[in-house]
This record gives C-alpha cells, sequence and structure tokens, in this order.
C-alpha cells in the first residue's frame, strides 16, 4: 500500500494524528470499523442536510430580490 508517494490528503491526516496517519500508510485496519461507519453515515447525513438548507437560502434570496425588484417596478409605475 505504501508506495512512497505522500498525498496531500495524507499531511492534513498526519497533522490531526501521526499514529492514524501511519497505520493508514501501513494498511493496519482500525478496530472501531463499526464506529466509524456510523460516524460516516451521521456525516454524510449532516453534509445532506446543510446542502438542502444552502439550496433553501438561495431560494429564499432570489423570492427576496424578485420581491424588491417588484416593489421598484410598482413604485416607478405609480410615478408614471
Amino acid at each position: 500500500m505504501n508506495d512512497g508517494t505522500l498525498r496531500a490528503s495524507e499531511i492534513g491526516q498526519f497533522r490531526f494524528c501521526e499514529r492514524a496517519w501511519w497505520y493508514a500508510r501501513n494498511g493496519v485496519l482500525s478496530a472501531n470499523t463499526q464506529l466509524l461507519e456510523a460516524g460516516s453515515k451521521v456525516h454524510r447525513a449532516h453534509v445532506r442536510t446543510v446542502r438542502r438548507w444552502a439550496i433553501v437560502q438561495r431560494l429564499g434570496l432570489g423570492v427576496m430580490i424578485a420581491g424588491m425588484v417588484l416593489i421598484v417596478l410598482q413604485f416607478a409605475a405609480s410615478q408614471l
């Protein structure tokens, strides 16, 4: 598994925990695979939630801008 090439993602792993980096680099599997998978599932669910809220936020911004444009157009029409 260790071909001698250091990847950018490994630098972050090394900075976080040198031992975990060494284990991953040498192909040693974690004994906590169930906990790691459970954590990954929670993380994926959180990412989905954040993405949904980002879409809702963009839609809300679009509605707000459209409302402001309509107000300006209504004001301009009333001035004629």
